[in-house]
C-alpha cells in the first residue's frame, strides 16, 4: 500500500471513532509501509489533528465507565496497554466525578448481590467484593461500599 492510501484510510479510521496512537501505528504495521511512509502519515495526521492521545484516554475512560462499570484501575490498565502517558490517564480518571463513581459501584453491587444465591453471609460478600474488584474497583473502597449497602 502506498502512503497516500494509508493516510485516507487512516483519516476515515479515525474520523469514525476517537483513536489514540499506539492504535494508528498497530495499523499502519499491519500494512506493512516503511519507517519513513509512517513517519509522515503520522505527523499530517497529528498536524490535521486527527488523533490526540489526551483526548482518547478522555473518551476511553468516560466510555467504559459509563457502559461497562469499570472501575478506575481497570480503566487505567488498559490505557496503559495503549501506551498512554500516566499524565493523560490520570487526567481522563479526574474527569469522572467522585458521586457518579460510588453510585456505580454501588449499583454494580446491588444488582450481583440479588444473582447471588449464598447463605453465609462471608462467602457472600467475599464474591461481591470479588467480582467489584474484577471490574477495576479500588478493595477499600469496595469493602466500604459492601458495609454501607449491608447487602449480605
Amino acid at each position: 500500500m502506498d502512503r497516500k492510501t494509508a493516510l485516507v484510510k487512516l483519516q476515515k479510521f479515525c474520523a469514525y471513532q476517537e483513536r489514540c496512537e499506539f492504535e494508528i501505528l498497530a495499523k499502519l504495521g499491519e500494512w506493512e509501509l516503511n519507517a519513513k511512509d509512517i513517519a509522515r502519515v503520522m505527523s499530517q495526521l497529528k498536524e490535521e489533528n486527527f488523533f490526540s492521545n489526551t483526548r482518547f484516554a478522555e473518551v476511553f475512560a468516560g466510555g467504559k465507565f459509563r457502559m461497562k462499570c469499570w472501575g478506575r484501575l481497570k480503566i487505567a490498565d488498559e490505557l496503559r496497554k495503549r501506551h498512554i502517558n500516566e499524565k493523560d490517564i490520570t487526567f481522563a480518571l479526574q474527569q469522572i466525578s467522585p458521586e457518579d463513581y460510588r453510585e456505580a459501584l454501588k449499583q454494580l453491587l446491588v444488582k450481583k448481590a440479588a444473582e447471588l444465591h449464598e447463605e453465609d453471609d462471608f462467602t457472600r460478600n467475599g464474591k461481591l467484593a470479588t467480582y467489584a474488584m474484577s471490574h477495576g474497583y479500588e478493595t477499600g473502597l469496595v469493602w466500604e461500599t459492601i458495609k454501607m449497602l449491608k447487602v449480605s
